[in-house]
């Protein structure tokens, strides 16, 4: 699953919203989706694919982030 992010930022002020807490919340989703004790074999394919997806997503935020970063500047 690929997705096109864009990312909503307010000129030089920043982006929008905290996305470092919006990764972690994604992260989190899927790690709870595998944690639980009653789940046939069927269920937990599904809570795997659901999972690996979250943490797909998760991680192209966390790239859009560090791709919009500025430059840094070297030693002069």
């Amino acid at each position: 699953m690929a997705l096109a992010l864009t990312l909503i930022s307010a000129g030089g002020a920043g982006l929008l919203i905290p996305l470092g807490e919006v990764t972690a919340l994604l992260r989190r989703l899927a790690d709870g989706s595998l944690d639980t004790d009653d789940e046939t074999d069927a269920d937990f394919d599904g809570d795997l694919s659901l999972a690996g997806q979250l943490h797909s997503v998760a991680d192209q935020i966390d790239a859009e982030c560090i791709a919009s970063l500025p430059p840094r500047e070297g030693p002069s």
